[in-house]
Parts: structure tokens; C-alpha cells; sequence
């Protein structure tokens, strides 16, 4: 079999800063791993504990195999694995949607590895990839290989998308070292709209002094144009209401003689969100790269 494998974990890796902005990124993530093990599906599913018959599979923590388990075998099957674990797949699983549930592969589907990214009560998030149809276990050593290696990484990123504005939310210098290879300005703002976190980028940009004012008292964001300061209330406000998703705005400054894009969002996914007068807003000034 032929993989792009290992010369090219860059794919991966110079996708996960993006990813770790929000969870809906990490199609680029699940794209760039089909480059590394091409004819493998790659998935990123919330798998449900509890089901009776998960389907069959190998343990392998820290580069060593054990033994065959199942939900109802000794091993408790996805219920005993710790975030890192990583694990093959005697036959495809397949989840059903709303919500994701591991059920019984059928005799002629394909085998593979899966990472453990989090593990909560009920539920494991896992990053899996799986070999064509009729390749049996050929592919399980290359997608375990290429597990390994990116383990941690996939981990911290996802910990940082996943988490954000969530109880589970990383502390500042991770979510920071997540995205400070992003050339796009990117902050988590608090209820106030003071800085929670911020990249390099994001910094650079206020301490240009076109856009913003100085930090105000408790940090706060303040854009230099009043025009744009009630913009960017008023669009929080919207979205921490629930009256809106996202909001999408131009800032132009006091001058008028500039003009950056800016859209603010909940951060994070979903669920376990703080309550909403706490909600932290995902806010990304310019263009990231559309690698869509």
C-alpha cells in the first residue's frame, strides 16, 4: 500500500491551528489525514456509551496490543478507554446520527484505529480512520503509525475547539499556543468584552492603534471609532441572546480609511455552554485562508 506517510504530517498539522478555532474547522483536519492514508475514511464522531454491542476491537495504549473486547466484555470496550487511548477496529463501526451510536459492523467491512480526543461520562470523542472494504488489517499498522504520532496534537487542538466557552475550557496559554501560528487576528472575548485569550496576531493588531482604542478598565476590547464600538455591542448582544448564530461586520475606524472584516460567534461548539450571560464570543478579524 502506498502512504504519504511520514513525510507528509504536515498536511495535518498545519491544519489543526484552524481547527482549533471552532469545531466546524476540522474538515480540513479529516481532508488532510485522506491525503496522508489515501482510500481511508477518516471520521471525528461523539460516540455514546451504553449501547449493548459496540462491535469488536484491539486495545493499543502507548504502542502495545491487547485483547479483543466488546461492550459486554471484560474490558468494558470504549468505557474503559482514557483520552489517548488508542485503539483497532476489527470490522467499520458505524454511528447513527442524533445522537452517535457505535453499532454492530457488518462481516465484510473494513478494520482500523481509532484516538480517543476526550473522554467524558457517557460519551468518548474519536478520531478514527478506517481502510477500504476487503483490505483486512493491511492498512491498521500505517493508521496506527500516523495515530501516534499525532496524538497529542490532534488532542490539544481539539481540547481548545471543543472547549471554549464550555466548564471544560483550556487555560489561556493553551488556547493561545493553539492559534498563535495563525496569521488571522483571532480573541476570546468574556461577557464584558475583555480579552480572555488572543493570538499573536490579534495583539499586533491592537497595539496598531487604527482600529482600537487602549485597553479600558478589566481589559476591555474598545473599538477607536464609536460607530464601531455600538456595531460590536449590539452584535454580541444579539448573539448571546440567542437571536443569532453569528454576526459578520466591518470595522472602518474613526477615520473611516480602513476596512477589516470581523466575525463574532459563541465560542466553541454547542453544548455544555456556560449560561448565556457568560458566554465567551469567538471573534476573527480578517480572512482566514478559505481551505474549504
Amino acid at each position: 500500500m502506498l502512504i504519504h506517510f511520514p513525510g507528509r504530517l504536515d498536511l495535518v498539522r498545519d491544519a489543526l491551528p484552524f481547527a482549533s478555532v471552532s469545531p466546524a474547522n476540522w474538515r480540513v483536519v479529516l481532508r488532510a489525514a485522506e491525503r496522508i492514508l489515501p482510500r481511508c475514511r477518516i471520521r471525528l464522531d461523539a460516540v455514546t456509551l451504553g449501547v449493548a454491542d459496540v462491535g469488536k476491537a484491539t486495545l493499543a495504549v502507548g504502542g502495545s496490543a491487547g485483547n479483543s473486547f466488546d461492550e459486554a466484555g471484560p474490558c468494558g470496550g470504549l468505557a474503559s478507554l482514557a483520552a489517548g487511548s488508542i485503539f483497532e477496529i476489527d470490522g467499520a463501526p458505524e454511528w447513527r446520527m442524533a445522537p452517535h451510536e457505535w453499532v454492530p459492523p457488518e462481516p465484510s467491512a473494513s478494520c482500523g484505529a481509532g484516538l480517543v480526543l476526550e473522554a467524558r461520562p457517557g460519551l468518548r470523542w474519536v478520531f478514527s480512520a478506517l481502510g477500504p472494504a476487503g483490505a483486512g488489517r493491511s492498512y491498521v499498522p500505517a493508521i496506527r503509525a500516523v495515530l501516534r504520532r499525532l496524538a497529542p496534537e490532534l488532542q490539544q487542538a481539539f481540547a481548545v475547539s471543543h472547549g471554549l466557552g464550555t466548564q471544560r475550557q483550556p487555560p489561556r496559554t493553551a488556547i493561545e499556543a493553539a492559534w498563535d501560528r495563525l496569521e488571522t487576528p483571532v480573541m476570546l472575548l468574556r461577557a464584558d468584552m475583555s480579552a480572555e485569550a488572543m493570538n499573536v496576531a490579534a495583539e499586533e493588531l491592537l497595539s496598531a492603534r487604527r482600529l482600537f482604542m487602549p485597553p479600558g478598565p478589566g481589559h476591555r476590547l474598545r473599538a477607536a471609532s464609536p460607530a464601531d464600538r455600538e456595531r460590536l455591542l449590539q452584535a454580541a448582544e444579539r448573539i448571546r441572546g440567542g437571536l443569532r448564530k453569528r454576526a459578520r461586520l466591518v470595522l472602518t475606524g474613526r477615520r473611516r480609511d480602513v476596512a477589516l472584516p470581523v466575525e463574532l460567534s459563541l465560542a466553541g461548539g454547542t453544548e455544555g455552554h456556560r449560561p448565556g450571560d457568560q458566554c465567551g464570543l469567538l471573534a476573527v478579524f480578517g480572512e482566514i485562508a478559505d481551505r474549504r
